[in-house]
């Protein structure tokens, strides 16, 4: 069949476009993706969980760290020797990282402090001159540089927990990735249907805009019997009813065309849409595959691809607990240099080595709350996992019910079109019975009714085929190109 490309009345013709300005649906639906707002919020998603995962490169950064501090105080003296009263202040800076690779802690520190202290003396006595013997130094100032490295030898040995919610980000990425084209696709198909029921509109406007020719045709005719006295002035009254039910068809008809064509214009965000007639042959036919072959790929379709990514999380996050269950062993090594003086400029002669080396070991007995992680774990997989199998079976079921109505629908429509046929001979028949004197005029009209009905019978059936087919492009996901 020709491209199902329809105008308007002559009133409506002359004020609107040619014939030649048409849209058709694959043209409309790009022009949606580019200009509605949906898509491009949508796309923004997986933007959004990338930088939330990148949030967490931040555990790698150095850190800055620093201190100062004064304090004052009188001691309880329980010692000859011990100070009456003591003011202290220092400063500490320092530099920490933890390293992803192997999960080791580093850090360098500079400390200095000054300490003042009103120390009790020993006097010796000697007379009028007794001799004053200090105890220590009144002022006291120490310097030191250090560092440190803690090594995992057990527990996040390599990393792992470190890592671990920047690599569970990742699936949220992918995750959102594929949600994020089935909502588009979702929105797609939704505006497709809309585009399918601007096409429908004009179809029945075709089919009511032929019922009116005729119905004009058929009073004019009646309207001369009559001058000729051959009929009543009731079948004219007939005619003329017929006619007014005919023009009322073709005003709503008119009304819902260019109302869906408004809204479709305001979807794409261009009011040349208003000027523009749907090119689309709602009559064709698409070239499906069966129904065993649309369901074989069906573990690669959006919906369930969208489980087994969080599928592969849950079973990601589960390394992370069954490595929380391993005893906590560290390895630290510390090294550094200090000095201490009453001269501030002599402390800072850094030649007083220190160096330690040190086990700390940890372990939970029972470790109750990292085993209830994993078993937990281990529960959420097998139950996505039978839920990723009901959604393959309903995905299945659903598909072959659509392909089963499709090709029922081809059926019907071939009905429709003999249905079609046998109304137009049934129509001629009337009408030949009618001017012989033979029949009546309601049955030309009912019988013309009749083959109106069977063209709209095989319009709506055809526009119900092409929602079908656009419910399986988006079931199959190919509704949205380059997905």
């Amino acid at each position: 069949m020709k491209r199902l490309v329809v105008g308007f009345l002559i009133s409506i013709a002359a004020a609107g476009p040619s014939h030649g300005q048409t849209v058709t649906m694959e043209s409309y639906l790009n022009k949606v993706r580019l200009r509605h707002p949906y898509f491009a919020s949508e796309q923004l998603q997986p933007a959004i969980e990338a930088k939330n995962r990148d949030s967490y490169l931040g555990r790698q950064d150095w850190v800055a760290t620093s201190s100062a501090y004064f304090a004052y105080q009188r001691p309880l003296s329980n010692s000859a020797f011990a100070p009456e009263e003591t003011y202290a202040a220092g400063i500490d800076a320092g530099l920490e990282r933890t390293f992803w690779g192997t999960g080791g802690q580093f850090a360098i520190f500079w400390e200095s402090r000054a300490t003042d202290q009103r120390l009790p003396e020993i006097v010796i006595p000697g007379g009028p001159n007794d001799i004053a013997i200090p105890i220590g130094p009144q002022r006291f100032y120490e310097n030191r540089i250090y560092a440190r490295y803690s090594q995992p030898l057990l527990q996040d040995r390599g990393g792992l927990l470190n890592r671990l919610e920047y690599e569970l980000a990742d699936y949220n990425i992918n995750f959102a990735e594929v949600q994020s084209l089935e909502n588009q696709e979702n929105f797609l198909l939704d505006v497709a249907l809309l585009y399918l029921d601007w096409v429908m509109i004009v179809e029945e406007h075709r089919i009511s805009n032929e019922r009116l020719k005729f119905a004009e045709e058929q009073l004019d005719q009646i309207t001369r019997r009559r001058d000729a006295y051959l009929v009543d002035d009731v079948d004219v009254l007939r005619a003329q009813d017929a006619l007014q039910v005919a023009k009322q068809a073709v005003v709503r008809n008119e009304s819902q065309f260019i109302a869906r064509r408004a809204e479709l214009a305001v979807l794409v965000q261009d009011n040349g849409l208003n000027e523009l007639f749907p090119e689309f042959d709602i009559y064709e036919e698409a070239t499906l595959p069966t129904a065993d072959d649309a369901i074989a790929d069906i573990q690669h379709q959006r919906i369930v691809r969208a489980l087994t990514v969080r599928l592969g999380q849950l079973s990601h996050q589960k390394v992370g607990f069954q490595e929380t269950t391993k005893a906590q062993l560290y390895l630290n090594l510390a090294g550094g240099v200090q000095e201490g003086d009453r001269l501030y400029f002599e402390a800072l002669n850094l030649d007083r080595p220190e160096v330690s080396v040190s086990l700390d070991f940890r372990y939970p007995l029972g470790n109750r709350t990292a085993r209830n992680d994993v078993a937990k774990t281990n529960l959420e997989i097998r139950q996505l996992e039978e839920q990723i199998k009901s959604v393959s079976i309903d995905l299945e079921a659903e598909i072959r019910k659509i392909l089963i109505q499709i090709d029922e629908l081809v059926k019907i429509m071939a009905l429709n079109r003999e249905q079609i046929e046998t109304a137009r001979e049934k129509t001629k028949a009337e009408q030949e019975r009618y001017e012989q004197g033979r029949g009546a005029l309601n049955f030309v009209i009912q019988s013309r009714d009749d083959e109106f009905i069977a063209q709209l019978r095989l319009a709506i059936n055809a526009a119900t085929y092409h929602q079908l087919v656009l419910t399986y492009r988006a079931l199959a996901d190919e509704l949205l190109p380059n997905s």
